[in-house]
Protein backbone atom coordinates (compact mmCIF):
# COMPACT_ATOMS: atom_id res chain seq x y z
CA UNK A 1 0.00 0.00 0.00
CA UNK A 2 1.13 3.64 -0.85
CA UNK A 3 -0.29 6.07 1.67
CA UNK A 4 0.02 9.42 1.45
CA UNK A 5 -0.95 11.55 4.78
CA UNK A 6 -4.71 12.38 3.97
CA UNK A 7 -5.19 10.45 1.18
CA UNK A 8 -4.27 7.18 0.38
CA UNK A 9 -4.04 4.83 -3.03
CA UNK A 10 -3.83 1.32 -2.21
CA UNK A 11 -3.08 -1.09 -5.18
CA UNK A 12 -3.56 -5.35 -3.82
CA UNK A 13 -3.56 -8.55 -5.20
CA UNK A 14 -6.69 -10.12 -5.56
CA UNK A 15 -6.05 -13.72 -4.41
CA UNK A 16 -8.56 -17.17 -4.49
CA UNK A 17 -8.71 -16.94 -8.77
CA UNK A 18 -12.15 -16.88 -9.67
CA UNK A 19 -13.32 -16.26 -6.81
CA UNK A 20 -11.70 -13.78 -5.13
CA UNK A 21 -12.31 -12.06 -8.25
CA UNK A 22 -15.94 -12.41 -7.92
CA UNK A 23 -15.72 -11.52 -4.20
CA UNK A 24 -14.06 -8.40 -5.15
CA UNK A 25 -16.15 -7.32 -7.48
CA UNK A 26 -19.27 -8.22 -5.34
CA UNK A 27 -17.73 -6.56 -2.09
CA UNK A 28 -17.75 -3.02 -4.33
CA UNK A 29 -21.54 -3.10 -5.33
CA UNK A 30 -22.59 -4.37 -2.34
CA UNK A 31 -24.81 -2.25 -0.12
CA UNK A 32 -25.53 -4.90 2.61
CA UNK A 33 -22.33 -5.41 3.65
CA UNK A 34 -21.13 -5.16 6.96
CA UNK A 35 -18.59 -2.35 5.95
CA UNK A 36 -21.22 -0.40 4.23
CA UNK A 37 -24.05 -0.25 6.71
CA UNK A 38 -22.45 2.76 8.50
CA UNK A 39 -25.01 6.29 8.32
CA UNK A 40 -24.24 7.83 5.23
CA UNK A 41 -22.61 5.42 3.27
CA UNK A 42 -23.88 5.18 -0.13
CA UNK A 43 -22.33 3.40 -3.38
CA UNK A 44 -22.34 5.10 -6.59
CA UNK A 45 -22.01 2.52 -9.69
CA UNK A 46 -21.63 4.64 -12.51
CA UNK A 47 -22.28 2.28 -14.98
CA UNK A 48 -25.01 0.25 -13.09
CA UNK A 49 -24.74 -3.12 -11.52
CA UNK A 50 -26.45 -5.27 -14.87
CA UNK A 51 -23.07 -3.37 -16.99
CA UNK A 52 -21.18 -4.72 -14.08
CA UNK A 53 -21.91 -8.16 -14.27
CA UNK A 54 -21.17 -7.93 -17.93
CA UNK A 55 -17.51 -6.44 -17.29
CA UNK A 56 -17.17 -9.33 -14.98
CA UNK A 57 -17.74 -11.89 -17.28
CA UNK A 58 -15.05 -9.89 -20.13
CA UNK A 59 -12.47 -10.29 -17.05
CA UNK A 60 -12.90 -13.87 -16.03
CA UNK A 61 -13.63 -14.73 -19.55
CA UNK A 62 -9.59 -13.31 -20.60
CA UNK A 63 -8.20 -14.53 -17.08
CA UNK A 64 -9.09 -18.09 -17.54
CA UNK A 65 -8.06 -18.05 -21.38
CA UNK A 66 -4.89 -16.97 -20.24
CA UNK A 67 -4.37 -19.71 -17.43
CA UNK A 68 -5.44 -22.82 -19.74
CA UNK A 69 -3.01 -21.45 -22.54
CA UNK A 70 0.13 -20.97 -19.89
CA UNK A 71 -0.80 -24.78 -18.85
CA UNK A 72 -1.02 -26.04 -22.30
CA UNK A 73 2.68 -24.24 -22.81
CA UNK A 74 3.83 -25.14 -19.76
CA UNK A 75 2.08 -28.55 -19.02
CA UNK A 76 0.97 -27.64 -15.84
CA UNK A 77 1.79 -24.54 -13.40
CA UNK A 78 0.86 -22.18 -10.69
CA UNK A 79 -2.47 -20.03 -11.49
CA UNK A 80 -1.62 -16.29 -11.33
CA UNK A 81 -3.21 -13.30 -9.76
CA UNK A 82 -6.60 -12.08 -11.13
CA UNK A 83 -6.08 -8.93 -10.72
CA UNK A 84 -5.67 -5.98 -8.44
CA UNK A 85 -8.17 -4.27 -5.97
CA UNK A 86 -7.26 -0.29 -6.27
CA UNK A 87 -8.53 1.82 -4.12
CA UNK A 88 -8.31 6.22 -3.64
CA UNK A 89 -9.51 7.55 -0.71
CA UNK A 90 -9.52 11.24 -0.21
CA UNK A 91 -9.88 13.63 3.35
CA UNK A 92 -12.96 13.87 4.96
CA UNK A 93 -12.92 17.66 3.80
CA UNK A 94 -12.78 16.72 0.12
CA UNK A 95 -16.10 16.58 -0.81
CA UNK A 96 -16.78 16.70 -4.40
CA UNK A 97 -19.98 15.76 -6.73
CA UNK A 98 -20.64 12.35 -8.09
CA UNK A 99 -20.00 14.08 -11.89
CA UNK A 100 -16.16 15.30 -10.65
CA UNK A 101 -15.60 12.17 -9.31
CA UNK A 102 -16.59 10.15 -12.31
CA UNK A 103 -14.08 12.67 -14.02
CA UNK A 104 -11.31 11.79 -11.52
CA UNK A 105 -12.29 7.73 -12.00
CA UNK A 106 -11.94 8.06 -15.81
CA UNK A 107 -8.83 10.16 -16.07
CA UNK A 108 -7.30 7.48 -13.55
CA UNK A 109 -7.77 4.39 -15.25
CA UNK A 110 -7.39 5.94 -19.28
CA UNK A 111 -3.51 7.24 -17.52
CA UNK A 112 -3.50 3.68 -16.18
CA UNK A 113 -3.86 2.22 -18.85
CA UNK A 114 -1.90 4.03 -21.12
CA UNK A 115 0.99 3.79 -18.23
CA UNK A 116 0.11 -0.34 -19.09
CA UNK A 117 0.29 -0.10 -22.92
CA UNK A 118 3.70 1.68 -23.09
CA UNK A 119 5.27 -0.20 -20.43
CA UNK A 120 4.19 -3.57 -21.95
CA UNK A 121 4.26 -2.67 -25.50
CA UNK A 122 0.62 -3.00 -26.40
CA UNK A 123 0.91 0.50 -29.00
CA UNK A 124 -3.00 0.92 -27.78
CA UNK A 125 -4.28 3.90 -29.40
CA UNK A 126 -6.96 6.36 -27.59
CA UNK A 127 -9.63 4.50 -29.01
CA UNK A 128 -8.52 1.05 -27.65
CA UNK A 129 -7.46 2.65 -24.04
CA UNK A 130 -11.37 3.79 -24.20
CA UNK A 131 -12.42 0.14 -25.30
CA UNK A 132 -10.25 -1.63 -22.80
CA UNK A 133 -11.50 0.69 -19.73
CA UNK A 134 -15.15 0.08 -20.85
CA UNK A 135 -15.25 -3.53 -21.30
CA UNK A 136 -12.37 -4.79 -18.56
CA UNK A 137 -12.25 -2.00 -15.80
CA UNK A 138 -14.42 -2.34 -13.08
CA UNK A 139 -15.03 0.82 -10.50
CA UNK A 140 -17.59 2.25 -7.87
CA UNK A 141 -17.84 5.22 -5.19
CA UNK A 142 -18.25 4.96 -1.75
CA UNK A 143 -19.76 8.19 -0.56
CA UNK A 144 -19.18 8.65 3.35
CA UNK A 145 -20.48 11.10 5.65
CA UNK A 146 -18.69 14.43 6.47
CA UNK A 147 -16.44 12.66 8.88
CA UNK A 148 -15.18 9.95 6.67
CA UNK A 149 -13.30 9.76 3.63
CA UNK A 150 -15.01 9.19 0.05
CA UNK A 151 -13.14 6.65 -1.60
CA UNK A 152 -13.07 5.01 -5.45
CA UNK A 153 -12.66 1.59 -6.11
CA UNK A 154 -11.37 -0.14 -8.96
CA UNK A 155 -11.00 -3.76 -10.36
CA UNK A 156 -8.48 -4.40 -12.88
CA UNK A 157 -7.36 -7.90 -14.00
CA UNK A 158 -4.08 -8.66 -14.96
CA UNK A 159 -4.69 -10.01 -18.65
CA UNK A 160 -4.56 -7.42 -21.64
CA UNK A 161 -5.30 -7.94 -25.41
CA UNK A 162 -2.89 -7.19 -27.31
CA UNK A 163 -5.47 -5.25 -29.59
CA UNK A 164 -2.80 -4.74 -32.21
CA UNK A 165 -1.47 -8.34 -32.51
CA UNK A 166 -4.79 -10.60 -33.13
CA UNK A 167 -6.27 -9.98 -29.62
CA UNK A 168 -3.59 -11.91 -28.02
CA UNK A 169 -3.57 -12.34 -24.30
CA UNK A 170 -1.13 -10.86 -22.72
CA UNK A 171 -0.16 -10.85 -18.66
CA UNK A 172 0.94 -7.61 -17.17
CA UNK A 173 3.15 -8.08 -13.74
CA UNK A 174 0.88 -5.13 -12.07
CA UNK A 175 2.70 -6.24 -8.73
CA UNK A 176 5.35 -3.97 -10.14
CA UNK A 177 6.24 -0.77 -7.86
CA UNK A 178 6.25 1.48 -10.70
CA UNK A 179 2.94 0.78 -11.04
CA UNK A 180 1.38 1.97 -7.50
CA UNK A 181 3.99 4.47 -7.64
CA UNK A 182 2.37 6.02 -11.24
CA UNK A 183 -0.85 6.01 -9.18
CA UNK A 184 0.12 7.42 -6.53
CA UNK A 185 1.52 10.61 -8.46
CA UNK A 186 -0.87 10.66 -11.08
CA UNK A 187 -3.86 10.78 -8.04
CA UNK A 188 -1.96 13.79 -6.79
CA UNK A 189 -1.95 15.19 -10.60
CA UNK A 190 -5.71 14.48 -11.26
CA UNK A 191 -6.27 16.53 -8.09
CA UNK A 192 -4.74 19.66 -8.78
CA UNK A 193 -7.66 20.43 -11.12
CA UNK A 194 -10.25 20.39 -8.49
CA UNK A 195 -7.82 22.67 -6.19
CA UNK A 196 -6.51 20.16 -3.93
CA UNK A 197 -2.41 19.46 -3.19
CA UNK A 198 -1.08 16.73 -1.36
CA UNK A 199 1.73 19.34 -0.51
CA UNK A 200 -0.72 21.54 1.31
CA UNK A 201 -2.00 18.10 3.31
CA UNK A 202 1.67 16.91 3.65
CA UNK A 203 2.11 20.33 5.12
CA UNK A 204 -0.70 20.43 7.80
CA UNK A 205 -0.02 16.47 8.30
CA UNK A 206 3.36 17.72 9.12
CA UNK A 207 2.97 20.74 11.31
CA UNK A 208 -0.40 18.46 13.12
CA UNK A 209 2.29 15.58 14.21
CA UNK A 210 4.94 18.22 15.19
CA UNK A 211 2.74 20.02 17.47
CA UNK A 212 1.97 16.71 19.32
CA UNK A 213 5.39 15.55 19.58
CA UNK A 214 6.11 19.41 20.91
CA UNK A 215 3.49 19.09 23.72
CA UNK A 216 4.89 15.53 25.29
CA UNK A 217 7.84 17.07 26.47
CA UNK A 218 5.71 19.67 27.91
CA UNK A 219 3.08 17.18 29.35
CA UNK A 220 5.91 14.76 30.98
CA UNK A 221 7.60 17.56 32.64
CA UNK A 222 3.92 18.51 34.62
CA UNK A 223 3.84 14.84 35.27
CA UNK A 224 7.29 14.69 36.52
CA UNK A 225 6.46 17.90 39.12
CA UNK A 226 3.25 16.10 40.21
CA UNK A 227 4.99 12.90 41.35
CA UNK A 228 7.98 14.57 43.01
CA UNK A 229 5.52 16.53 44.85
CA UNK A 230 3.33 14.16 46.10
CA UNK A 231 6.59 11.73 47.05
CA UNK A 232 7.58 15.01 49.12
CA UNK A 233 4.05 14.58 50.90
CA UNK A 234 3.90 10.84 51.26
CA UNK A 235 7.61 12.02 53.18
CA UNK A 236 5.84 13.89 55.41
CA UNK A 237 2.91 11.62 56.31
CA UNK A 238 5.29 8.92 56.88
CA UNK A 239 7.26 11.34 59.58
CA UNK A 240 4.14 12.71 61.14
CA UNK A 241 2.95 9.10 61.30
CA UNK A 242 6.28 8.38 63.08
CA UNK A 243 6.13 11.30 65.86
CA UNK A 244 1.69 10.57 66.30
CA UNK A 245 3.04 6.75 67.74
CA UNK A 246 1.84 8.18 70.92
CA UNK A 247 -1.70 7.61 69.83
CA UNK A 248 -0.90 4.22 70.57
CA UNK A 249 -0.46 4.83 74.82
CA UNK A 250 -3.62 6.50 74.92
CA UNK A 251 -5.73 3.81 72.76
CA UNK A 252 -4.50 1.28 74.75
CA UNK A 253 -6.21 2.77 77.86
CA UNK A 254 -9.67 3.05 75.76
CA UNK A 255 -9.43 -0.46 74.07
CA UNK A 256 -10.29 -2.14 77.40
CA UNK A 257 -13.05 -0.06 78.42
CA UNK A 258 -14.49 0.18 74.54
CA UNK A 259 -14.32 -3.68 74.04
CA UNK A 260 -16.26 -4.28 77.62
CA UNK A 261 -19.14 -1.42 76.06
CA UNK A 262 -19.50 -3.31 72.79
CA UNK A 263 -19.85 -6.34 74.75
CA UNK A 264 -22.61 -5.17 76.40
CA UNK A 265 -24.13 -4.03 73.47
CA UNK A 266 -24.35 -7.21 72.18
CA UNK A 267 -25.84 -8.55 74.79
CA UNK A 268 -28.69 -6.16 74.98
CA UNK A 269 -29.16 -7.55 71.16
CA UNK A 270 -29.94 -10.61 72.37
CA UNK A 271 -32.20 -9.24 75.45
CA UNK A 272 -33.79 -7.31 72.85
CA UNK A 273 -33.03 -4.57 75.61
CA UNK A 274 -33.20 -1.19 73.68
CA UNK A 275 -32.57 0.80 76.53
CA UNK A 276 -29.24 -0.75 77.22
CA UNK A 277 -28.01 -1.10 73.87
CA UNK A 278 -28.37 2.78 73.34
CA UNK A 279 -27.02 3.36 76.55
CA UNK A 280 -23.37 1.97 75.92
CA UNK A 281 -23.28 3.07 72.12
CA UNK A 282 -23.35 6.36 73.94
CA UNK A 283 -21.03 5.47 75.75
CA UNK A 284 -18.29 4.29 73.37
CA UNK A 285 -19.01 7.75 71.16
CA UNK A 286 -18.07 9.17 74.23
CA UNK A 287 -15.00 7.01 74.78
CA UNK A 288 -13.91 7.56 71.87
CA UNK A 289 -14.12 11.70 71.45
CA UNK A 290 -12.27 11.28 75.15
CA UNK A 291 -9.17 10.66 73.05
CA UNK A 292 -9.21 14.20 71.68
CA UNK A 293 -9.17 15.52 75.86
CA UNK A 294 -6.47 13.37 76.50
CA UNK A 295 -3.77 14.97 73.81
CA UNK A 296 -1.51 18.00 74.59
CA UNK A 297 -1.43 20.97 73.18
CA UNK A 298 1.78 19.98 71.67
CA UNK A 299 0.29 16.56 70.00
CA UNK A 300 -3.15 18.42 69.25
CA UNK A 301 -0.56 20.59 66.93
CA UNK A 302 0.73 17.82 64.92
CA UNK A 303 -3.06 16.77 64.58
CA UNK A 304 -3.61 19.80 63.33
CA UNK A 305 -0.74 18.97 60.65
CA UNK A 306 -1.99 16.04 59.40
CA UNK A 307 -5.13 17.21 58.78
CA UNK A 308 -4.48 19.57 57.01
CA UNK A 309 -1.42 17.69 54.83
CA UNK A 310 -4.76 15.21 54.70
CA UNK A 311 -6.43 18.26 53.09
CA UNK A 312 -4.19 19.13 50.81
CA UNK A 313 -3.14 15.60 48.91
CA UNK A 314 -7.59 15.10 48.92
CA UNK A 315 -7.56 18.64 46.86
CA UNK A 316 -4.86 17.62 44.94
CA UNK A 317 -6.20 14.34 43.99
CA UNK A 318 -9.60 16.02 42.46
CA UNK A 319 -7.84 18.75 40.41
CA UNK A 320 -5.40 15.87 38.43
CA UNK A 321 -8.22 13.62 37.82
CA UNK A 322 -9.66 16.70 36.20
CA UNK A 323 -6.30 17.45 34.13
CA UNK A 324 -5.83 14.10 33.36
CA UNK A 325 -9.07 12.51 33.40
CA UNK A 326 -9.44 8.18 32.31
CA UNK A 327 -9.54 7.13 29.07
CA UNK A 328 -13.46 6.49 27.90
CA UNK A 329 -14.96 4.48 25.10
CA UNK A 330 -16.15 6.14 22.32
Amino acid sequence: MKKLKNWFVSFDTIKGGATGLINSVDYIFDDNHDNHKKDGHEIVAYDGIKNSHKVLKNILQIQQSKDIEVKLARKGGRTASYGKNLLVSFPPEIKLTDSEYKQISNKLIYELINFISVNNDLKYTDEQIKYIQRNFILSSLHRQDKTRNDHLNFVIGNVFLDLNNDKKLKRVDLGKKMYSQFLKNMTNKVLLNYGQNYLDYQIKSQRKARNRKNKLPHTINKLNEVIDDSLQEMKQLQQLFKEMEFLQEYSQKLKKRIDNYLNRMATALEEDDTEKFNKNQLLVEKSYNKLESLVSEEHKEKLSKFEELKKSLELKRKSQSTLYPAPTKD
